[in-house]
């Protein structure tokens, strides 16, 4: 059942970290240059809302493409 595995964690699972970590960044950007092209006509509460949500989302990103490997063997 361990023929994938990188120190002590599943190869998919850890694949699969970083691939939506990078979606995350990857809408986060998106939702960024929207919010910032259309400033005009969404208002100072949803510019505000809508940039606080993309700076959220790349973090999130950021956080889960450079954090350490969890450690996936314990889990039941």
């Amino acid at each position: 059942m361990e023929k994938a595995s990188r120190e002590g964690g599943p190869i998919l699972l850890i694949f699969m970290e970083r691939l939506i970590g990078l979606i995350l960044i990857i809408l986060g950007i998106i939702l960024l240059y929207e919010t910032y092209s259309a400033w005009t006509g969404l208002g100072e509460i949803l510019f505000t809302t809508f940039t606080a949500i993309s700076i959220i989302l790349i973090l999130l990103g950021l956080i889960m493409i450079l954090s350490k490997q969890w450690n996936y063997t314990n889990i039941p």
